[in-house]
């Protein structure tokens, strides 16, 4: 066991080296939305104000609410400081590594797992990748796989389990509004535990407190009492113009996406007027081709659980056009300008094109592991949640948050696979 472990970390670190060196030998632009968040930080600690945006242009109203607390606070913690945050990085990635590992070791102990998870650990480039982002993925995927390994911990009380899973609950939410979904299990939850322990467990009311103090340090910010914007902006920006990108094309999708309605809110007002404006547009055009939207998530979702990260691929390479969605290109079928994007470097498509091949063994073996349906069935729901709710972008960073469950359930069907095997030679 010793010398696994030994063996393991060795392997991170090499991984890790080569990655970090790479990004300050060839550091690639900062995402959009790493501004935003190092804006929200940075106006926290000088104004007082969560706002992402940069206070001397004029002002975009769904900043305000956009990036919520949790990462810009982490930022103010580590000194704002990029050598400080890419360090927390590396050891966040290291613990993700030894949570799954952990995790894994609770369902099996058989040394093809346990190398299983390790080969497609090294190989998941967007866990790795992300080290060298300033974003909250890394810490939203601690606090998932945590929830899981509470859940599954043999030596904890159900109180302890209700107590832990509700603080790192309340952690994703304060992280990322992903979790504002899942806030309408709490009641079902309260009251399922009440029939089955005869107690009320208050803790499970974490997360709601956590989604009031968002709102009302918003509202204290911009007048308006909501825990995020994000959900207005992808609902227009990606599932309505996805949808019309599909029927129509990239150029119809573009116009849609510019029409009046999306236009930035400069004051509260027009805020009010935006949200209602960019609800009623991408409603309508989600009513108008429910196939269309149908097909879009269905793709979306398959494209997540296959993408190898091909975002962040391009994206640390500085290969990433961020005028262009590749997107809206795949779902509008305009296959000459996918050409055109994927193949600028064709060392790079070479790696991408085999690590899907890694994605698609990784679907294989996730498919043996719901022979133990029962025994997971909680580490798919979790799964499942995220690849159904982030919906048509389908990208392997919004997989993240689950990446670590879903590499642990591949190796267990790595085992079964193995066991199958074993029992026909033996015939």
């Amino acid at each position: 066991m010793a010398k696994r472990f030994i063996f393991s970390l060795s392997l991170l670190m090499i991984a890790l080296v080569a990655t970090i060196a790479y990004h300050y030998y060839k550091p690639a632009p900062p995402l959009n939305d790493t501004i935003e968040y190092q804006y929200a930080a940075d106006n926290l600690l000088k104004n007082n104000i969560l706002y992402g945006g940069n206070p001397n242009q004029p002002v975009d109203f769904r900043l305000y609410s956009k990036r919520t607390l949790g990462y810009p606070v982490f930022l103010l913690f580590q000194q704002q400081n990029e050598h400080l945050v890419l360090m927390s990085s590396v050891l966040l990635y290291v613990l993700l590594f030894f949570l799954g590992l952990h995790i894994l070791s609770l369902f099996i102990r058989k040394k093809a797992a346990f190398l299983s998870y390790i080969l497609l650990f090294l190989l998941h480039i967007a866990f790795t990748v992300h080290t060298t982002f300033q974003m909250a993925d890394l810490l939203v995927a601690a606090a998932v796989t945590s929830i899981v390994l509470v859940y599954y911990s043999p030596n904890t009380t159900t109180y302890q389990k209700v107590f832990y899973i509700s603080l790192l609950w309340g952690l994703g939410l304060f992280l990322k509004p992903v979790f504002l979904p899942s806030l309408l299990l709490i009641p079902v939850i309260l009251i399922y535990l009440k029939r089955v322990t005869a107690k009320w467990h208050y803790w499970l009311l974490v997360p709601l407190a956590v989604w009031t103090t968002g709102c009302a340090v918003n509202y204290s910010s911009s007048g308006v009492f909501e825990y995020s914007s994000i959900s207005t902006i992808n609902l227009g920006q990606y599932n309505a113009k996805l949808t019309v990108a599909n029927m129509d094309g990239v150029d119809a999708a573009s116009n849609f996406a510019h029409s009046e309605a999306f236009s930035i809110p400069r004051t509260l007002p027009q805020y009010v007027h935006y949200k209602q404006g960019v609800r009623k547009e991408a409603i309508t055009a989600v009513q108008d081709n429910p196939l269309a939207y149908a097909k879009v998530h269905l793709a979306g979702m398959i494209k997540m659980v296959l993408d190898p990260g091909r975002f962040e691929i391009y994206t640390f390479f500085g290969m990433n056009d961020h005028k262009v969605s590749l997107t809206e290109l795949l779902y509008s079928g305009d296959w000459d300008r996918v050409e055109e994007v994927m193949c600028k470097n064709k060392v790079v498509l070479f790696a991408f094109l085999a690590l899907l091949f890694v994605g698609i063994l990784r679907v294989v073996l996730v498919s043996f592991s719901l022979k133990r349906v029962k025994e997971i069935f909680f580490m798919l729901c979790i799964t499942t949640y995220f690849v159904v709710i982030t919906g048509p972008v389908g990208a392997a960073r919004f997989m993240l948050p689950v990446g670590v469950l879903y590499l642990v359930l591949a190796a267990i069907g790595t085992q079964r696979i193995l066991a199958f095997f074993q029992k026909r030679s033996k015939r």
